[in-house]
């Protein structure tokens, strides 16, 4: 998954307020999923869950009101989770991923839930999802654009 996203104001990372740029989910009992992010003051959150294991991928001290690049990359096979930030891998790979055995039936833009809550402050452009693992040079390659 790759996003173009802003806030509003700098002061949107302020605050323990989370505000979800996107959750894929199988819906009939949300424990797979793959999210993006802010769960608490100046963070962002890149999060795989299945198979009753959750990965998480943080970036700490966000403040920015400039636009972000931020992707995200899994593979149940190659066991990885990965967060990217400008063109950046965030934070160590992930490993230990649980195997996903429900059904990816809901893409959520902008809000944690379809109700919608916790909705994100700003702006969301040039949302794009791959089939494969994208690779840095191709993250890099997406950031220059």
């Amino acid at each position: 998954m790759v996003w173009w996203m802003r806030v509003n104001a700098a002061t949107d990372w302020d605050g323990a307020t989370q505000r979800y740029i996107g959750t894929f989910v199988d819906t009939t009992d949300w424990n797979e999923l793959v999210q993006m992010y802010k769960p608490a003051n100046q963070f962002f959150r890149f999060r795989y869950k299945a198979g009753g294991v959750q990965d998480d991928v943080d970036k700490a001290g966000v403040t920015t009101a400039a636009w972000v690049h931020a992707a995200v990359t899994w593979s149940s096979s190659a066991d990885e989770l990965k967060g990217y930030w400008n063109g950046t891998q965030e934070g160590a790979t992930q490993g230990t991923l649980g195997a996903w055995a429900g059904t990816l039936d809901r893409a959520i833009i902008g809000a944690g839930t379809v109700t919608p809550t916790l909705v994100w402050s700003g702006y969301i452009a040039h949302f794009a999802i791959w089939d494969r693992v994208l690779s840095l040079p191709d993250i890099q390659h997406l950031y220059a654009l």
